[in-house]
């Protein structure tokens, strides 16, 4: 549903934390069995997410909580035990930095700054 002033409303979710009745999308991701929609509150600014399966149709939407870390994130390309074996990987030389981007599909630099640390900080330090 879109508002008159262009901004997307979800219309059956009201905040868990200020009651407001209705908190406006900020994206939405699709995949194959389900579709995922990243939420917040305009008037506490209160985040969530909410995941509908695809099948069937009518299924409701369910909240889960919002995590803004690693795999989490709406744009992650690379789950928390694929970061691991990249930095083990790299650690022990079995590949560099362009095999390991090749293999799972993103670019050098990505990898780069998940071996130094600079990314994915949440997990365990990066060699020294």
């Amino acid at each position: 549903m879109t508002a008159k002033n262009g901004k997307n409303y979800a219309s059956k979710i009201t905040c868990p934390e200020c009651n407001h009745p209705r908190m406006q999308y900020s994206s939405i991701r699709r995949t194959d069995t389900e579709r995922i929609r990243y939420r917040f509150c305009p008037s506490c600014g209160h985040r969530l997410r909410t995941i509908q399966p695809l099948n069937p149709p009518t299924a409701p939407e369910q909240i889960v909580p919002f995590i803004s870390k690693g795999e989490g994130r709406y744009n992650a390309k690379l789950k928390d035990f694929e970061v691991l074996d990249i930095r083990r990987m790299y650690r022990n030389g079995i590949y560099s930095q362009a095999e390991l981007a090749i293999q799972y599909g993103v670019h050098q630099c990505t990898i780069s700054q998940a071996c130094l640390g600079k990314t994915w900080k949440h997990l365990t330090a990066a060699p020294s």
